[in-house]
C-alpha cells in the first residue's frame, strides 16, 4: 500500500506536536527552571503553528482546540519572555 506524501507529511508534524506536548509535560513535572520550561514552549509553539500551517496550505480547517492551544500557548512565550529594558 502507498501512502500519499501529504499524509506521511501530516503524520510527521503531527508526531512532532506531541513530542513537544510530552517534553514539556515532562519538564512541568520535574519541575524545570524556567528558562527550560520556555524553551520547551517555545519549541511546541513553532510545532502548533508548522501543523496548523500545513493544514492552511491544504484548505483543512484547524480543530478548534488546536487553534486554542495555539493561542494559549502563544500568550504564554509572551508573557514568559524576559523582559528587556528600555
Amino acid at each position: 500500500m502507498v501512502v500519499p506524501r501529504v499524509r506521511v507529511h501530516f503524520q510527521s508534524l503531527l508526531s512532532d506536536v506531541f513530542a513537544a506536548r510530552q517534553s514539556l509535560a515532562g519538564l512541568r513535572r520535574s519541575g524545570a527552571h524556567p528558562s527550560a520550561m520556555l524553551e520547551a514552549r517555545e519549541h511546541l509553539v513553532e510545532a502548533l503553528e508548522a501543523y496548523t500551517a500545513a493544514l492552511d496550505e491544504h484548505r483543512i480547517p484547524v480543530p478548534y482546540a488546536l487553534r486554542d492551544e495555539l493561542r494559549m500557548q502563544r500568550a504564554t512565550c509572551e508573557a514568559s519572555a524576559p523582559r528587556q529594558n528600555r
